[in-house]
């Protein structure tokens, strides 16, 4: 897994991933749900009903009061984590696309390290990455590293939604159109309880350090504009990008959607730190 390194691979065996979303999936994992099953850890006594299986009969209980009760068990279900990444050109700049990559391989490992159901998915093209447990990990490395450009994110993760899930995290750096975004999470809060927003950024897009005459090109659309940059356009620049990250913010409140914003340039374990400080990692 060359996108984790050995250190970071053994802080992430640490944590496991947060969420309140009840939603499991039908095979067994390592985190307990609200219903009663068989797993080792014990829950409560009730009483015994004919029909019952013997072998939960609590004989110590029947020694001291003469009545049969019936030991319950919490049960343990995977979760279904799907994660979505934004591959698309402008996320190929600053250094984006490989934090991005990281730390989608990162909550992947978590989850498949609690024997969760991790799906993968980038282009609605490319069949997603389905597997759960520790043995796929290396897997998902691979499937992650190996992600090509797409041409619109937004649109095409809709197609990729899987049903049920726990979680769902999108990675992206939200640059796209926000009537784009909004379309994406309407139909993320449809499939999931719990669907987050990881939004990354690098300090380069927030502050212009260009100036003079320049030509600047749209890495989305390959749009070429010649500019004169002044303190009046760079200002004017800070302002929109600020506006545009307010309205994302405003669409993910309204929406339900959880949001962080990571900084390349702070680095992975910063970010999972952020994670775990804002309890999506516990």
């Amino acid at each position: 897994m060359s996108l984790l390194t050995p250190a970071l691979i053994a802080q992430l065996s640490r944590y496991s991933l947060a969420t309140k979303s009840r939603a499991r999936g039908q095979h067994k994992g390592a985190h307990r749900s609200s219903r009663v099953g068989t797993s080792l850890d014990f829950s409560d006594y009730r009483s015994y009903h004919p029909g019952d299986d013997v072998r939960q009969v609590d004989w110590n209980v029947f020694a001291r009061t003469e009545k049969y009760f019936i030991k319950r068990f919490l049960d343990e279900q995977e979760m279904r984590i799907h994660i979505m990444l934004d591959t698309t050109k402008s996320m190929q700049l600053y250094g984006k696309a490989a934090f991005a990559k990281t730390l989608a391989v990162a909550l992947g490992t978590i989850a498949l390290q609690h024997d969760d159901r991790v799906s993968f998915s980038y282009d609605s093209k490319t069949a997603p990455f389905r597997q759960k447990g520790k043995t796929a990990r290396s897997a998902l490395a691979h499937f992650v590293e190996h992600a090509t450009v797409t041409q619109d994110f937004m649109v095409d993760a809709r197609q990729q939604l899987p049903k049920d899930s726990t979680i769902i995290f999108i990675l992206t750096d939200g640059l796209a159109p926000l009537t784009h975004y909004e379309g994406l999470v309407k139909q993320a809060v449809r499939h999931a309880k719990d669907v987050r927003l990881l939004r990354v950024l690098s300090e380069e897009e927030e502050i212009l350090s260009l100036s003079g005459d320049v030509q600047l090109i749209d890495s989305e659309t390959n749009e070429q504009v010649n500019v004169s940059l002044t303190s009046t356009t760079r200002e004017a620049y800070e302002q929109r990008f600020t506006a545009h990250a307010q309205q994302l913010r405003k669409i993910s409140a309204q929406h339900g959607v959880l949001q962080l914003e990571l900084v390349v340039e702070q680095g992975i374990p910063h970010a999972i730190a952020q994670l775990v400080r804002h309890a999506w990692l516990q």
